[in-house]
Protein backbone atom coordinates (compact mmCIF):
# COMPACT_ATOMS: atom_id res chain seq x y z
CA UNK A 1 0.00 0.00 0.00
CA UNK A 2 3.02 2.10 0.79
CA UNK A 3 4.61 1.60 -2.58
CA UNK A 4 1.15 2.61 -4.22
CA UNK A 5 0.94 5.59 -2.32
CA UNK A 6 4.21 6.74 -2.76
CA UNK A 7 4.41 6.04 -6.50
CA UNK A 8 1.01 7.63 -6.82
CA UNK A 9 2.12 11.11 -5.34
CA UNK A 10 5.58 11.00 -7.24
CA UNK A 11 3.09 11.08 -10.78
CA UNK A 12 0.38 13.41 -9.52
CA UNK A 13 4.47 15.80 -9.34
CA UNK A 14 4.07 15.46 -13.10
CA UNK A 15 0.31 15.87 -13.72
CA UNK A 16 -0.37 17.90 -11.34
CA UNK A 17 -0.74 20.36 -14.08
CA UNK A 18 -3.65 18.73 -15.49
CA UNK A 19 -7.07 20.18 -13.42
CA UNK A 20 -10.37 18.86 -14.34
CA UNK A 21 -12.84 18.69 -11.50
CA UNK A 22 -16.46 16.32 -11.23
CA UNK A 23 -19.34 18.23 -11.90
CA UNK A 24 -17.35 21.30 -14.22
CA UNK A 25 -19.83 19.91 -17.14
CA UNK A 26 -22.19 22.58 -15.03
CA UNK A 27 -20.21 25.31 -15.56
CA UNK A 28 -22.16 28.50 -15.51
CA UNK A 29 -19.41 31.03 -15.83
CA UNK A 30 -19.88 32.13 -18.83
CA UNK A 31 -23.23 33.84 -18.28
CA UNK A 32 -23.49 37.49 -19.19
CA UNK A 33 -24.04 41.01 -17.63
CA UNK A 34 -21.80 40.31 -14.56
CA UNK A 35 -21.09 43.27 -12.61
CA UNK A 36 -17.58 44.79 -12.52
CA UNK A 37 -16.71 45.46 -9.33
CA UNK A 38 -13.12 46.32 -8.24
CA UNK A 39 -11.56 44.64 -5.77
CA UNK A 40 -9.99 48.18 -4.72
CA UNK A 41 -13.64 49.23 -3.75
CA UNK A 42 -13.68 46.48 -0.64
CA UNK A 43 -10.37 47.37 0.63
CA UNK A 44 -11.33 48.61 3.92
CA UNK A 45 -9.36 48.00 7.39
CA UNK A 46 -10.71 45.10 9.49
CA UNK A 47 -8.57 46.38 12.39
CA UNK A 48 -9.47 49.33 13.43
CA UNK A 49 -7.73 49.31 16.49
CA UNK A 50 -4.25 48.94 15.02
CA UNK A 51 -4.20 51.24 12.40
CA UNK A 52 -0.72 50.86 11.21
CA UNK A 53 -2.36 47.45 9.65
CA UNK A 54 -3.80 47.10 6.75
CA UNK A 55 -6.04 43.59 6.06
CA UNK A 56 -8.28 43.53 3.45
CA UNK A 57 -8.56 40.27 0.79
CA UNK A 58 -6.84 42.17 -2.09
CA UNK A 59 -4.02 43.12 0.67
CA UNK A 60 -3.46 39.69 0.32
CA UNK A 61 -1.61 40.66 -3.24
CA UNK A 62 1.30 42.23 -1.13
CA UNK A 63 2.39 39.19 0.52
CA UNK A 64 5.95 38.05 -1.21
CA UNK A 65 6.30 34.55 -3.00
CA UNK A 66 9.78 33.62 -1.65
CA UNK A 67 11.34 30.53 -2.00
CA UNK A 68 11.49 28.03 1.01
CA UNK A 69 9.74 29.06 4.42
CA UNK A 70 9.76 33.48 5.06
CA UNK A 71 8.44 35.48 7.24
CA UNK A 72 6.59 39.11 6.39
CA UNK A 73 4.63 41.89 7.59
CA UNK A 74 1.00 43.41 5.96
CA UNK A 75 2.01 46.29 8.90
CA UNK A 76 3.17 49.91 7.52
CA UNK A 77 6.10 50.65 8.16
CA UNK A 78 7.50 47.34 9.70
CA UNK A 79 9.99 45.04 9.41
CA UNK A 80 9.11 41.37 8.60
CA UNK A 81 8.95 39.27 12.56
CA UNK A 82 12.45 36.81 12.71
CA UNK A 83 11.36 32.98 13.42
CA UNK A 84 13.88 31.46 15.83
CA UNK A 85 15.68 28.85 14.55
CA UNK A 86 13.43 26.51 16.27
CA UNK A 87 10.28 27.28 15.29
CA UNK A 88 12.11 27.52 11.25
CA UNK A 89 13.51 23.94 11.73
CA UNK A 90 10.37 22.70 12.76
CA UNK A 91 8.06 24.18 9.82
CA UNK A 92 10.26 23.22 7.72
CA UNK A 93 10.66 19.43 9.01
CA UNK A 94 7.03 19.34 8.85
CA UNK A 95 6.93 20.73 5.11
CA UNK A 96 9.50 18.54 3.65
CA UNK A 97 7.87 15.44 5.18
CA UNK A 98 4.66 16.67 3.52
CA UNK A 99 6.42 17.17 -0.06
CA UNK A 100 9.78 14.56 0.19
CA UNK A 101 7.74 12.01 -1.86
CA UNK A 102 7.03 14.88 -5.05
CA UNK A 103 3.45 16.42 -3.75
CA UNK A 104 3.22 20.00 -3.72
CA UNK A 105 2.35 22.25 -0.73
CA UNK A 106 1.77 25.61 0.22
CA UNK A 107 0.87 27.51 3.58
CA UNK A 108 0.46 31.01 5.05
CA UNK A 109 -0.52 31.60 9.00
CA UNK A 110 -1.18 35.79 9.77
CA UNK A 111 -1.62 37.27 13.28
CA UNK A 112 -4.49 39.33 12.05
CA UNK A 113 -3.83 41.60 14.89
CA UNK A 114 -0.46 42.49 13.69
CA UNK A 115 -0.22 41.56 10.13
CA UNK A 116 2.61 39.62 10.97
CA UNK A 117 2.88 35.95 9.10
CA UNK A 118 4.89 32.56 7.53
CA UNK A 119 4.10 31.36 4.72
CA UNK A 120 5.61 29.08 1.93
CA UNK A 121 5.03 28.60 -1.75
CA UNK A 122 1.65 30.63 -1.42
CA UNK A 123 0.99 31.18 -5.36
CA UNK A 124 0.85 27.43 -6.62
CA UNK A 125 -2.91 26.80 -7.20
CA UNK A 126 -3.51 23.00 -5.33
CA UNK A 127 -6.95 20.99 -5.82
CA UNK A 128 -8.91 22.01 -3.01
CA UNK A 129 -11.65 19.05 -2.58
CA UNK A 130 -14.29 19.68 0.02
CA UNK A 131 -12.28 22.58 1.44
CA UNK A 132 -13.88 24.84 -1.13
CA UNK A 133 -17.35 24.20 0.76
CA UNK A 134 -16.92 26.25 3.32
CA UNK A 135 -16.32 29.04 1.46
CA UNK A 136 -19.18 28.41 -0.87
CA UNK A 137 -21.17 28.41 2.19
CA UNK A 138 -20.37 31.79 2.76
CA UNK A 139 -21.20 32.83 -0.28
CA UNK A 140 -25.12 31.01 -0.10
CA UNK A 141 -25.32 32.79 3.11
CA UNK A 142 -24.34 36.24 2.34
CA UNK A 143 -24.46 36.30 -1.94
CA UNK A 144 -28.09 34.54 -2.07
CA UNK A 145 -30.06 34.61 1.81
CA UNK A 146 -29.08 38.14 3.07
CA UNK A 147 -29.08 39.25 -0.54
CA UNK A 148 -32.92 38.57 -0.74
CA UNK A 149 -32.35 35.84 -3.46
CA UNK A 150 -33.77 32.92 -1.20
CA UNK A 151 -34.76 31.68 2.04
CA UNK A 152 -33.42 28.89 4.09
CA UNK A 153 -36.59 27.65 3.91
CA UNK A 154 -36.94 27.17 0.19
CA UNK A 155 -36.75 23.21 -0.70
CA UNK A 156 -34.77 22.00 -3.95
CA UNK A 157 -34.80 18.80 -5.47
CA UNK A 158 -32.03 16.70 -5.92
CA UNK A 159 -32.89 15.47 -9.40
CA UNK A 160 -30.91 18.49 -11.07
CA UNK A 161 -27.94 16.60 -9.77
CA UNK A 162 -29.05 12.87 -10.37
CA UNK A 163 -26.26 12.22 -13.15
CA UNK A 164 -23.50 13.16 -10.34
CA UNK A 165 -24.45 11.85 -7.19
CA UNK A 166 -22.94 9.25 -5.44
CA UNK A 167 -23.80 5.53 -6.45
CA UNK A 168 -23.66 4.93 -2.54
CA UNK A 169 -24.70 8.13 -0.77
CA UNK A 170 -27.14 8.74 1.52
CA UNK A 171 -28.90 11.15 -0.91
CA UNK A 172 -29.47 8.55 -3.69
CA UNK A 173 -30.36 5.90 -1.25
CA UNK A 174 -32.87 7.66 0.49
CA UNK A 175 -36.47 8.07 0.42
CA UNK A 176 -35.99 11.63 0.43
CA UNK A 177 -35.88 13.91 -2.93
CA UNK A 178 -36.52 17.37 -1.90
CA UNK A 179 -34.06 19.44 0.45
CA UNK A 180 -34.06 22.71 2.26
CA UNK A 181 -31.41 25.15 1.20
CA UNK A 182 -30.50 25.21 5.09
CA UNK A 183 -29.97 21.45 5.08
CA UNK A 184 -28.10 21.27 2.21
CA UNK A 185 -25.54 23.40 3.30
CA UNK A 186 -25.61 22.00 6.83
CA UNK A 187 -24.71 18.59 5.57
CA UNK A 188 -22.19 20.42 2.76
CA UNK A 189 -20.06 21.86 5.76
CA UNK A 190 -20.79 20.16 8.74
CA UNK A 191 -20.44 16.60 6.97
CA UNK A 192 -18.76 17.70 4.42
CA UNK A 193 -21.77 15.60 2.24
CA UNK A 194 -21.00 15.55 -1.55
CA UNK A 195 -24.09 15.57 -2.74
CA UNK A 196 -25.43 18.13 -0.82
CA UNK A 197 -22.56 20.08 -2.38
CA UNK A 198 -23.42 19.06 -5.85
CA UNK A 199 -27.14 20.03 -5.85
CA UNK A 200 -26.48 23.24 -4.18
CA UNK A 201 -23.51 24.30 -7.47
CA UNK A 202 -26.18 23.17 -9.79
CA UNK A 203 -28.80 25.55 -8.68
CA UNK A 204 -26.53 28.35 -7.24
CA UNK A 205 -23.82 29.05 -9.64
CA UNK A 206 -24.01 32.00 -11.96
CA UNK A 207 -23.40 35.66 -11.55
CA UNK A 208 -24.15 35.95 -8.53
CA UNK A 209 -21.38 33.84 -7.57
CA UNK A 210 -18.94 35.14 -9.69
CA UNK A 211 -19.19 39.07 -8.42
CA UNK A 212 -19.16 37.65 -4.97
CA UNK A 213 -15.79 36.12 -5.32
CA UNK A 214 -14.88 39.48 -6.77
CA UNK A 215 -15.59 41.21 -3.87
CA UNK A 216 -14.12 38.13 -1.75
CA UNK A 217 -10.62 39.00 -3.27
CA UNK A 218 -10.50 36.45 -6.41
CA UNK A 219 -10.76 36.47 -9.83
CA UNK A 220 -13.82 35.50 -10.47
CA UNK A 221 -13.54 35.01 -14.01
CA UNK A 222 -10.31 32.61 -13.36
CA UNK A 223 -12.04 28.84 -14.28
CA UNK A 224 -10.72 27.10 -11.31
CA UNK A 225 -13.15 28.72 -9.11
CA UNK A 226 -16.16 27.91 -11.47
CA UNK A 227 -15.38 24.12 -10.92
CA UNK A 228 -16.81 22.43 -8.04
CA UNK A 229 -13.83 21.80 -6.28
CA UNK A 230 -11.37 23.76 -7.33
CA UNK A 231 -7.61 24.26 -7.32
CA UNK A 232 -6.39 27.68 -5.73
CA UNK A 233 -3.59 28.94 -4.29
CA UNK A 234 -2.78 29.82 -0.69
CA UNK A 235 -2.74 32.89 -1.15
CA UNK A 236 -6.29 32.80 -2.39
CA UNK A 237 -7.44 30.90 0.18
CA UNK A 238 -6.45 33.19 2.32
CA UNK A 239 -8.07 36.11 0.78
CA UNK A 240 -11.30 34.03 1.06
CA UNK A 241 -11.12 33.16 4.45
CA UNK A 242 -10.36 36.35 5.40
CA UNK A 243 -13.60 37.34 3.81
CA UNK A 244 -15.26 34.68 5.48
CA UNK A 245 -13.87 35.93 8.72
CA UNK A 246 -14.96 39.36 8.33
CA UNK A 247 -18.80 37.92 7.46
CA UNK A 248 -19.20 35.55 10.31
CA UNK A 249 -18.11 38.51 13.08
CA UNK A 250 -19.91 40.96 11.47
CA UNK A 251 -24.25 41.72 12.54
CA UNK A 252 -25.64 40.35 8.54
CA UNK A 253 -28.87 38.59 9.01
CA UNK A 254 -27.03 34.34 8.66
CA UNK A 255 -23.75 35.22 9.73
CA UNK A 256 -24.13 33.50 13.38
CA UNK A 257 -25.57 30.44 11.26
CA UNK A 258 -22.48 30.03 9.10
CA UNK A 259 -20.07 30.68 11.51
CA UNK A 260 -22.23 27.68 13.97
CA UNK A 261 -21.34 25.44 11.49
CA UNK A 262 -17.78 26.35 10.49
CA UNK A 263 -17.47 25.62 14.41
CA UNK A 264 -18.47 21.89 14.43
CA UNK A 265 -17.34 21.03 10.87
CA UNK A 266 -17.02 16.63 11.87
CA UNK A 267 -13.21 16.77 10.53
CA UNK A 268 -10.89 19.20 11.68
CA UNK A 269 -7.05 18.76 11.41
CA UNK A 270 -6.55 22.21 12.78
CA UNK A 271 -8.95 21.03 15.71
CA UNK A 272 -6.83 17.88 16.18
CA UNK A 273 -4.02 19.98 16.50
CA UNK A 274 -5.60 22.23 19.01
CA UNK A 275 -7.05 19.54 21.25
CA UNK A 276 -3.30 17.55 21.18
CA UNK A 277 -1.40 20.66 22.46
CA UNK A 278 -4.37 20.69 25.26
CA UNK A 279 -5.36 24.60 24.22
CA UNK A 280 -8.06 25.78 25.83
CA UNK A 281 -10.79 29.15 25.79
CA UNK A 282 -10.46 29.06 21.62
CA UNK A 283 -13.16 29.29 19.15
CA UNK A 284 -12.39 28.15 15.64
CA UNK A 285 -13.51 28.14 12.32
CA UNK A 286 -12.68 25.85 9.42
CA UNK A 287 -12.89 23.35 6.49
CA UNK A 288 -10.90 20.60 5.71
CA UNK A 289 -10.39 19.06 2.27
CA UNK A 290 -9.09 15.48 1.82
CA UNK A 291 -9.10 13.12 -1.19
CA UNK A 292 -6.71 9.47 -2.08
CA UNK A 293 -7.19 8.52 -6.43
CA UNK A 294 -4.54 6.30 -7.13
CA UNK A 295 -6.21 6.49 -10.99
CA UNK A 296 -6.60 10.72 -11.27
CA UNK A 297 -4.11 11.80 -8.94
CA UNK A 298 -4.24 15.16 -9.57
CA UNK A 299 -7.16 15.29 -7.42
CA UNK A 300 -5.15 14.03 -4.77
CA UNK A 301 -5.76 16.46 -1.83
CA UNK A 302 -4.85 16.97 2.10
CA UNK A 303 -5.52 20.01 3.78
CA UNK A 304 -7.22 22.30 5.88
CA UNK A 305 -7.98 26.54 6.29
CA UNK A 306 -9.87 28.30 8.93
CA UNK A 307 -9.47 31.25 11.70
CA UNK A 308 -8.40 30.25 15.38
CA UNK A 309 -9.19 32.95 17.79
CA UNK A 310 -7.65 32.32 21.38
CA UNK A 311 -6.45 35.44 23.85
CA UNK A 312 -8.00 38.31 21.87
CA UNK A 313 -6.66 37.58 18.66
CA UNK A 314 -7.85 36.09 15.28
CA UNK A 315 -5.10 34.05 13.30
CA UNK A 316 -5.43 32.87 9.71
CA UNK A 317 -4.12 29.86 8.53
CA UNK A 318 -3.99 27.82 5.42
CA UNK A 319 -2.19 24.59 4.87
CA UNK A 320 -2.23 22.72 1.25
CA UNK A 321 -1.09 19.90 -0.38
CA UNK A 322 -1.46 17.21 -3.06
CA UNK A 323 -0.81 14.75 -0.84
CA UNK A 324 -3.08 11.35 -1.02
CA UNK A 325 -5.75 12.18 1.77
CA UNK A 326 -6.81 9.49 4.26
CA UNK A 327 -7.36 8.92 7.72
CA UNK A 328 -3.77 7.88 8.07
CA UNK A 329 -1.92 10.92 6.44
CA UNK A 330 -3.54 13.60 8.05
CA UNK A 331 -0.80 13.96 10.62
CA UNK A 332 1.76 14.78 7.86
CA UNK A 333 -0.82 18.35 7.34
CA UNK A 334 -1.39 18.21 11.72
CA UNK A 335 2.54 18.10 12.04
CA UNK A 336 3.17 21.20 9.64
CA UNK A 337 -0.35 23.09 11.45
CA UNK A 338 1.56 22.43 14.80
CA UNK A 339 4.69 23.40 13.99
CA UNK A 340 3.23 26.89 12.47
CA UNK A 341 0.89 27.18 15.70
CA UNK A 342 4.04 27.19 17.54
CA UNK A 343 5.92 29.87 15.81
CA UNK A 344 3.37 32.15 16.30
CA UNK A 345 4.77 33.68 19.42
CA UNK A 346 7.28 35.58 16.59
CA UNK A 347 4.67 37.00 15.04
CA UNK A 348 3.60 38.84 18.49
CA UNK A 349 5.32 42.40 18.15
Amino acid sequence: MLFFVLLAVVIAGIVFGISRCIGSQNNSSNATGRSNQSQAMNDKSTNAEKANVLLTNTSMQRIPDDDGVFSFTLAQNANAPTLSSSHRAAIEEAYDSLTQFGASAGFLLIDLQTGAGIGCNIDEPIYAASAVKGLYACYLAEGQVDAGLVKWSDEFSEDIAFSFMDENGDYLNDAVTEHSLESLVEDSVVRSENDAYRILRMYFDGDEYLDWLDDAGVDGDDWRFTDWWTNYSAREAAALWLHTRDYVSSTSPSASKLKNWLSKTDVSMIRNVLKNASESGYTLINKAGWNADMEEVQFNALGDAGIISKDGKDYLIVVLSSYPGEDDTFFLVEDLIAALWNARTDLAN
